[in-house]
C-alpha cells in the first residue's frame, strides 16, 4: 500500500537505505596474526541454536517471549567480578560494585545491583528486568528493546564524533579536547584504521595494548576457559556493549579462549577528562542449568499500571482489539455509499480516505470509494463549497488545509490555517498525521508562529485515533529517530511489521537495514 514518505533526514528511514551508517573507507583492521596465543578446544556452538526471524516488539509479555525464543540448552557460564573505579593514576578509588556475568549460547545476562540488562542474540532484543520498587521484593518489570536500535546508537556517536572517521579529536572546551580513541572504546565501534596507533604485546595468558606509546590496557586471561564457542561468542558481543575496551583490542583479546581473570583499562570521557581507571577482577566462575533469565512473571510495558494512551492503544491494535478492530474492505465500502448517497460528503469523505491510509492502491478499482476523495474534491470545486451546512464548511476547510501543507510555498500558511483544529477532538487522524509531517519539515524562521505544534505529539495523537493506519507509525517513527529516539523509533517499526497489516514494503526495507547493521558492526550480534 502507498505509504507518505516525508521529506525529513531521519535515521533509521524507510526511504530505501539513505541514511544507514556508511561503510566506513578505511575500516579497523584484525590485529597483527602473530598475537595469539595456544588455542583450547571448545564445545562447537549448539547447532540448535540459531537466529530467530520472529520480531519480539515491546508489548510482548514475559511468557509470550520466552515461549517465542524456545527453550535453551546446555549449560550457563556464570562469572563474577568485582570492579573498581580509579583516578587515571589509580591512588584514589571513586566507587566498587559486583557484577555477575551469565554466559549463554546465544546471550548475555548482566546483573549489577537490583537490575539485570540480557543481550539476546537470538532475537536480537535488548530486555533490562528491574524490581517494580527498587531494593524490595515487590514484583518485577522488564523493558524490551531492539538491540539494532542500541547497536545503532552506539554506531551513530562515533560517527557523529569523528565525522565519519575523518576527525580525530573532539572539542570539550576552548582548552581542552578529547580524543574519539576514547569514544569509539566506550561505544564498542570505530570507523577509522588506527593500525599504526595501538601496540600489542602478548606474553602466555597476558596481552598488553598500547596507544600512541601509552598504556591503555592490560588483560589477563582465566585458566578455565569457556565451556562453549557459543558463550564465548556471547561475551564478546557483550564486550563490545559493556566492556569500554576499543573493538581493536577487543578483537586482539578474542585470541583467549578463556575470560578475563584480570581486565585493567584506561577511560578518558567529557565528566571524566583528566581520565580513569577501571579494574575487572574475577572473582568466582562456575556454572548452572542453560535457563534464559528472564522471569516468566515479569511485567512488560503494557502490563504495568499507569499505562501510557499509546502504549494502550498500539497493544490493542496488534491484537486487533482497538476501536471494534480493523474494519474490512466490505464494510468501509458499502459505508462510503451510504453516506455519498445520503449527500453527506463529510463522512463520505472520511470513509474513503481511511480505506485509502488501509488498503491503498485501489486507482484501477471500479469501487466508488476508491475514487471518493476525487469525486468530492470536485464537488467542492464546482458550487458545494458554498453550502452553509457546518460539515460541508469543514471538509471544505480540510481539503484546503491540505492542499497548502503539500506545496513548500504555501505550507507555513496551511498549517497556521490548521491551528484551530489542534486540539479539536473531531480533527481526523489522516490530517493530523499530515499536517504533523508537515510541520516536521519546517525549519528555522518558519516556525514561527507555529510553536505550538508538536510533529511527535500530533503523530502519537493520530496513532491513537486510528491506530490501524501504518502511515502514522511510519511518520511517527521517522519523527522519533529525528529527535534522537532511537529505541523508540524501532519500538514503533518493531510494532508496525509485527503486528499491523498492510506494511509489507515499509517492513522489507527496515529488514534490509537491519542486515546492513550487521555486516557494518557483527561484534554487536555475535557470530
Amino acid at each position: 500500500m502507498p505509504v507518505s514518505k516525508p521529506d525529513i533526514p531521519t535515521p533509521p528511514t524507510t526511504t530505501d537505505e539513505q541514511n544507514a551508517p556508511k561503510k566506513p573507507k578505511n575500516p579497523a583492521p584484525t590485529p597483527p596474526a602473530p598475537l595469539t596465543p595456544k588455542p583450547v578446544p571448545l564445545k562447537p556452538k549448539a547447532k540448535t541454536i540459531t537466529e530467530n526471524d520472529t520480531i519480539l516488539p515491546f508489548y510482548v509479555s514475559a511468557r509470550d517471549y520466552l515461549d517465542a525464543r524456545g527453550k535453551d540448552g546446555g549449560e550457563t557460564l556464570i562469572l563474577k567480578y568485582k570492579v573498581k573505579t580509579l583516578s587515571a593514576d589509580k591512588k584514589t578509588e571513586s566507587s566498587e560494585r559486583e557484577i555477575i556475568l551469565s554466559l549463554g549460547e546465544d546471550f548475555a545476562a548482566f546483573k549489577s545491583g537490583v537490575s539485570t540488562r540480557i543481550y539476546d542474540f537470538r532475537m536480537r532484543r535488548f530486555l533490562t528486568v528491574s524490581p517494580r520498587v527498587a531494593n524490595q521484593d515487590d514484583g518485577l518489570y522488564f523493558d524490551n528493546v531492539s538491540l539494532y536500535a542500541k547497536a545503532y546508537r552506539n554506531i551513530s556517536t562515533v560517527n557523529k564524533a569523528s565525522n565519519n572517521g575523518q576527525r580525530e579529536t573532539v572539542l570539550l572546551s576552548a582548552k581542552s579536547a578529547l580524543d574519539v580513541f576514547w569514544i569509539e572504546s566506550a561505544m564498542g565501534w570505530a570507523a577509522r584504521d588506527i593500525a599504526d596507533k595501538i601496540e600489542f604485546e602478548m606474553k602466555d595468558d597476558t596481552l598488553l595494548a598500547r596507544y600512541k606509546t601509552k598504556p591503555v590496557a592490560k588483560i589477563i586471561a582465566a585458566k578455565t576457559p569457556f565451556i562453549t564457542q557459543g558463550q564465548k561468542d556471547a561475551f564478546f558481543a557483550f564486550a563490545h556493549f559493556e566492556v569500554l575496551l576499543h573493538p581493536v583490542v577487543l578483537r586482539q583479546m578474542y585470541a583467549f579462549d578463556a575470560p578475563p581473570k584480570t581486565l585493567e583499562f584506561q577511560v578518558f570521557n567529557p565528566k571524566h577528562p583528566a581520565g580513569q581507571t577501571q579494574v575487572w577482577t574475577l572473582v568466582d566462575q562456575n556454572k548452572n542449568a542453560g535457563n534464559f533469565p528472564l522471569p516468566a512473571n515479569a511485567k512488560s510495558t503494557p502490563e504495568r499500571q499507569p499505562v501510557s494512551p499509546l502504549v494502550f492503544v498500539i497493544n490493542e491494535a496488534v491484537h486487533g482489539r482497538a476501536l471494534g478492530g480493523r474494519p474490512s474492505k466490505a464494510v468501509l465500502s458499502q459505508a462510503f455509499d451510504k453516506a455519498f448517497l445520503s449527500n453527506a460528503y463529510y463522512d463520505a469523505w472520511l470513509l474513503a480516505e481511511k480505506y485509502y491510509a488501509l488498503y491503498g492502491a485501489c486507482q484501477m478499482s471500479t469501487q466508488a470509494i476508491c475514487k471518493g476523495r476525487q469525486i468530492i474534491a470536485s464537488l467542492m470545486q464546482t458550487g458545494l463549497g458554498e453550502s452553509e451546512r457546518a460539515s460541508d464548511q469543514k471538509l471544505v476547510a480540510f481539503l484546503d488545509i491540505l492542499e497548502k501543507i503539500k506545496t513548500p510555498s504555501t505550507r507555513v500558511d496551511g498549517l497556521k490555517l490548521f491551528l484551530p483544529y489542534t486540539d479539536d477532538p473531531n480533527t481526523p487522524s489522516f490530517v493530523l498525521r499530515q499536517a504533523a509531517m508537515a510541520r516536521a519539515k519546517l525549519k528555522g524562521p518558519q516556525i514561527s508562529g507555529l510553536e505550538s505544534l508538536s510533529a511527535q505529539a500530533m503523530l502519537k495523537q493520530a496513532l491513537i485515533k486510528d491506530p490501524y493506519d501504518p502511515n502514522s507509525y511510519v511518520g511517527l517513527a521517522q519523527v522519533l529517530a529525528a529527535n534522537g529516539a532511537f529505541e523508540q523509533s524501532w519500538d514503533i517499526y518493531d510494532a508496525l511489521r509485527a503486528g499491523i497489516p498492510g506494511a509489507q514494503r515499509v517492513a522489507r526495507r527496515i529488514n534490509r537495514f537491519e542486515q546492513k547493521l550487521q555486516k557494518i558492526a557483527p561484534a554487536f550480534f555475535a557470530p
